[in-house]
């Protein structure tokens, strides 16, 4: 199916650079299927390397957040589970993303101390987690 995708499109690029170029000639379907699985090997490492990389951050995340006082940063927590729900979500992991998002929902509404000063920052922060949980 993507072969025959990247070939029509490779087809149809080269007949708009024009025939004084010879291109439609020189291309035969031994490069197509070079191209093709080139770019579907740098593909799959580009997609291996983020997927390290956010694996890394979530880490460096959650080492962090183990440093914390659960009773004198109760915001920073909130904000280290939705960071973490966000990098998994980038890594493609849905099912760790929505347990995050979860997690730091429940710790807003059942241990954050909400004030005067910080209840319109809680209220986006909770329409934000329910918006990213029922999607």
């Amino acid at each position: 199916m993507y072969y025959l995708f990247f070939h029509n499109l490779i087809i149809f690029q080269l007949g708009l650079i024009g025939n004084n170029l010879l291109l439609n000639k020189s291309l035969n379907c031994i490069s197509v299927f070079f191209f093709f699985f080139s770019s579907f090997r740098l593909e799959q490492t580009f997609i291996e390397s983020s997927q390290n990389y956010y694996a890394n951050e979530i880490r460096t995340v959650r080492k962090h957040k183990e440093s914390l006082n659960n009773i004198t940063h109760q915001l920073l927590h909130i904000r280290h589970q939705f960071k973490i729900g966000f990098f998994s979500e980038l890594k493609q992991d849905a099912n760790s993303a929505v347990k995050s998002y979860k997690s730091a929902y429940a710790y807003l509404t059942e241990n954050a101390r909400i004030h005067d000063t910080n209840i319109l920052e809680m209220k986006m922060v909770a329409g934000f987690l329910t918006n990213k949980v029922n999607r």
